[in-house]
């Protein structure tokens, strides 16, 4: 919701963070993004490396990694290879909380941390594999 807020305001998100990532992003490169979230920053990072390039996305929760890759679907982004799996430095299973989206929340629903489970806020949890990257 933090970021459909920025939206809703300023009309962009994260547009300096991505005026910087575009003097280091060319075409024909390959991106690794940890977290895509829903795909916002993914959606800008494909367009940047065009066709000859390719972006590897890593997404630990369920719902965000399938709204992410229904978004690179309607965007016809078929450079983007995302995965469900979280990154890290060693590669095991770990839980992950299945949080409740509620639409009018403000809550950073990518700010969760794997492993840890608040219990005062997800009750549910899902297991998924950190793999690494190298």
């Amino acid at each position: 919701v933090y970021f459909a807020v920025a939206i809703e305001l300023y009309g962009e998100w994260s547009q300096l963070e991505m005026e910087v990532m575009e003097r280091f992003i060319k075409a024909g490169d390959t991106v690794v993004e940890a977290g895509v979230h829903i795909g916002s920053l993914t959606v800008a990072f494909a367009q940047m490396v065009g066709v000859s390039g390719a972006v590897i996305g890593f997404e630990p929760q369920r719902v965000l990694y399938q709204m992410a890759a229904a978004n690179m679907a309607v965007n016809g982004l078929w450079n983007v290879h995302l995965h469900h799996l979280g990154a890290g430095n060693t590669t095991n299973n770990t839980r992950v909380p299945i949080v409740q989206y509620e639409p009018n929340a403000f809550r950073n629903f990518g700010g969760i941390k794997l492993g840890e489970i608040a219990e005062t806020i997800e009750a549910s949890v899902e297991y998924v594999t950190i793999q690494t990257i190298d």
